[in-house]
């Protein structure tokens, strides 16, 4: 695996992460908002159940043109894969742990880009105590013939998963968030951003 130009903050270093924060796209104008929620403090689930910081990261193969999305359990929406930060863990952390969570440990070869993006989720759920999650985006590029994550573990997550098209996703994934990560990857997919990932 590759590493480009990932900002790891602690929870507690407030600094580093409104540097990180700072460095992301932000097309939606939610810079200030996330500003402001991280001056409350308590940015985790466990600390704050219904308004927390969630880490996301988007699986794509510049290659192929296609992105890799699931229909989630919970949410009964098609979504990337992500989740809440635990307490005391950075954003790549949460990042990292989600990815073992539901892909498996041997996924085969990828690279992180050093891009970022932020989105605010409302959420209207009788089932989770959640309502509001500011998803911190990590953009993972990948070779989707060497792509072998645990079907098992993908099975707790998702009913169905696969790659798809960005029109394809775009069918399946309608909101807002959705559709300007796969402006990027777009984005991605058309500039010299992506490298050849190693064997």
């Amino acid at each position: 695996m590759t590493f480009l130009g990932d900002v790891d903050v602690h929870d507690a270093d407030h600094d580093s992460l409104s540097r990180l924060i700072a460095q992301a796209s932000d097309p939606l104008g939610l810079k200030n908002q996330f500003l402001q929620r991280l001056s409350q403090g308590s940015l985790t689930r466990d600390e704050n159940p219904q308004s927390h910081f969630c880490a996301f990261f988007a699986p794509f193969d510049p290659v192929a043109k296609q992105v890799f999305i699931g229909h989630h359990i919970k949410a009964d929406r098609w979504l990337f894969n992500g989740g809440h930060l635990d307490q005391g863990e950075t954003p790549l952390e949460a990042m990292k742990r989600e990815m073992k969570e539901e892909w498996g440990e041997e996924i085969g070869p990828y690279m992180l880009l050093p891009e970022h993006l932020l989105t605010i989720t409302d959420i209207d759920s009788s089932v989770v105590s959640c309502r509001k999650h500011y998803d911190l985006w990590y953009f993972v590029q990948i070779d989707k013939n060497q792509f072998k994550p645990d079907e098992k573990k993908l099975a707790k997550e998702f009913h169905q998963w696969g790659w798809k098209t960005e029109a394809q996703a775009k069918a399946l994934c309608r909101d807002q968030d959705v559709g300007e990560v796969l402006k990027m990857i777009n984005g991605f997919i058309n500039s010299v951003r992506c490298k050849k990932l190693p064997q």
